[in-house]
């Protein structure tokens, strides 16, 4: 869940995301005939407990569930589930999807144990989720891991990460001793600057600029996403310092009101702190040290980390991963037609059976 920004100001999953409350009061009036066929439903053939993980480091409290298939015991492998960006709960819920109950349904059916938890300041956790970035999040996780590490109750300990949770399995995979096998789903490989200005690119196509122009602006976002990364604290900038970035821009107003978004995010207060991280976040050194199985995923269909830019570089960086672009498929796994954050709420799958299974085959294959 890759934020939008800039020309669409949106957050998780691609959209401005509301606090659990508002979201919750919105699934019950506008969402409430929404059939989510894959959502699993009692008697299960598993048992789940309710586990509070405490990351004194990082100041929170994680509370999360724990899956535990039949016969559960110090061979069986565990993954730790790790969301995307935003204000997540543990099941990574959105329009009444629960993609992660829907992965910890179908490892457990499948003798594959998982822990999931609310992110730090989301549902019953505790900790700053405002003034957090990736690192932090990355932290809770390792908190996670370590917990798990100290129960010796199970044998390989995995990282399933999407989107952000992605590049946060890169992060801890790439220690050395913390996991022993990662899967990644929509984690991009390359900066989130790049990432961002390539989805405005993509955002003004579809509002009916010339791909030319909108190439143009994508290029001009990304100069200035550097700039503001080199020089955080800048609060004015002068209109020769814009041309030098969009040459020409005040050649028409559609042109000229793109230059001044461009002004906007060069002069904003460099306090959000989650995204001057994800601009300047490089995963190339995590994804290099990267030397234990790694499933990575991704959607042909993907709208937020494309594949297009993402997946031959994964391959290059981490030549002995299974990278495996699926067609069709969106940035939440699920079948789309045109892959855009709009059709999340229409499609009634919650995550693709295909990849399930290749997952749970992954995890299985790790020795």
């Amino acid at each position: 869940m890759i934020a939008l920004v800039s020309i669409i100001a949106l957050s998780a999953c691609g959209m401005k995301q509301d606090s659990p409350q508002q979201s919750k009061s919105k699934t019950q009036t506008e969402l409430k005939k929404s059939n989510r066929p894959q959502t699993p439903v009692p008697p299960f053939p598993y048992k789940t407990e309710e586990v509070v993980i405490n990351n004194e480091t990082g100041g929170a409290s994680l509370a999360g569930t724990l899956t535990l298939p039949e016969n559960t015991d110090n061979s069986t492998p565990i993954v730790i589930m790790v969301t995307g960006s935003g204000q997540q709960n543990r099941d990574e819920e959105l329009f009444e999807h629960k993609p992660f109950v829907v992965i910890a349904d179908y490892l457990a059916r499948n003798g594959i144990a998982s822990v999931r938890y609310d992110k730090r300041g989301v549902g019953k956790s505790t900790g700053d989720i405002l003034n957090a970035t990736t690192a932090d999040f990355a932290n809770d996780a390792e908190a996670v891991m370590n917990w798990i590490r100290e129960n010796k109750q199970f044998g390989k300990v995995g990282i399933l990460g999407h989107s952000e949770g992605g590049l946060i399995a890169y992060m801890l995979g790439s220690k050395k001793d913390r996991s022993d096998f990662i899967v990644s789903i929509a984690g991009p490989s390359i900066q989130g600057k790049d990432i961002i200005a390539w989805q405005n690119k993509v955002a003004l196509m579809k509002s009916g600029v010339p791909e030319s122009e909108a190439e143009k602006f994508r290029n001009a976002l990304t100069k200035v996403f550097e700039y503001k990364l080199q020089n955080p604290t800048i609060d004015s900038i002068e209109d020769e310092k814009i041309e030098e970035f969009y040459p020409g821009y005040k050649s028409s107003s559609r042109s000229f009101n793109l230059a001044m978004q461009l002004k906007s995010v060069l002069t904003a207060k460099a306090n959000n702190y989650w995204m001057m991280f994800f601009l300047g976040y490089d995963p190339a050194k995590d994804l290099k040290s990267l030397k234990i199985p790694a499933f990575i995923i991704y959607g042909e269909k993907d709208r937020q980390v494309p594949p297009e830019l993402n997946s031959d570089i994964a391959k290059q960086l981490v030549p002995n991963a299974k990278v495996v672009t699926y067609p069709g498929l969106n940035h939440l796994m699920q079948h789309a037609i045109t892959g855009n954050v709009e059709e999340y709420k229409i499609i009634e799958e919650t995550f693709a059976p295909d990849v399930l299974a290749d997952i749970t085959s992954f995890i299985k294959s790790v020795k």
